[in-house]
């Protein structure tokens, strides 16, 4: 491929997506004369169906390649920040915060976190639309709201999942998944790269459950132990004096008479 080719693909992928149709036409059209060399034979990338000319199916992964790479160079630097705790209970659900920002402050992803896990923040590229995903076989996880968010310049993006542990265990793991979408040519659809990904360990302990519910609850338990033993003391207590009285010698036996004189 000739280097004015080359450099014309980046200009003619955004082509493919105008608004106009005679103009994504021209740039399908366009695609088809640049010839590339592929298995050491020189070969043409095909446009994509919906613009109305035959594709090469061998050939619609070169499109999806370009795209992909252009869309990549697109990219700015973000963070993303998420929380999980480090330990959960099992059968108890808990809320998960991920932030994707842009150009923001550190200060202001971290600011008013729904969750109680210790903030961690990590570099990653971002696009103008973002998807984050949380995700585990040993969880239930619950995204509230939409996946897909529209992330601008110096704006931050806020995805919250509910997360319920159905088995406990040690290194149960749930996966965090950023991408990015970008708008395929090929298909007409969006597609999704991951930016970021990363596996949060989990310890999900009956133990630790039982042992902080104890810790809780422990005035409803000692207020609950102390009534018990007060009525087994008071029952216990009653039955021996009630023994205790049974045992003496009635006043109208004739030794307790001879007692009287």
């Amino acid at each position: 491929m000739g280097l004015a080719a080359k450099a014309a693909i980046p200009a003619l992928v955004d082509a493919l997506w105008d608004n106009e149709p005679p103009v994504r036409r021209a740039a399908a059209e366009a695609f088809n004369k640049i010839p590339i060399i592929e298995h050491g034979t020189i070969v043409t990338i095909v446009a994509p169906a919906p613009l109305g000319l035959l594709v090469d199916t061998e050939l619609q992964e070169s499109i999806l390649d370009l795209a992909v790479q252009h869309a990549i160079t697109q990219l700015s630097p973000g963070e993303v920040v998420y929380h999980p705790p480090l330990r959960m209970k099992l059968g108890v659900e808990e809320p998960i915060t991920v932030r994707v920002g842009r150009g923001t402050l550190e200060s202001d992803l971290k600011q008013d976190l729904i969750g109680r896990g210790l903030p961690q923040i990590e570099k990653i590229k971002v696009g103008t639309f973002m998807r984050a995903e949380l995700s585990g076989p040993d969880f239930r996880v619950t995204a509230l709201g939409d996946r897909d968010r529209v992330l601008a310049e110096a704006t931050m993006q806020e995805w919250r999942f509910n997360v319920l542990p159905l088995y406990s265990g040690e290194r149960r793991i749930l996966e965090l998944l950023v991408s990015v979408r970008i708008r395929l040519p090929v298909k007409e659809e969006l597609y999704s790269f991951p930016s970021f990904r990363r596996e949060i360990i989990v310890d999900v302990n009956p133990a630790w459950y039982i042992e902080n519910f104890l810790a809780e609850n422990w005035k409803f338990f000692a207020g609950g132990f102390g009534t018990v033993a007060a009525g087994l003391i008071g029952f216990f207590g009653k039955r021996w004096l009630e023994r205790r009285n049974s045992v003496r010698v009635p006043t109208s036996s004739p030794r307790a008479k001879r007692r009287r004189f």
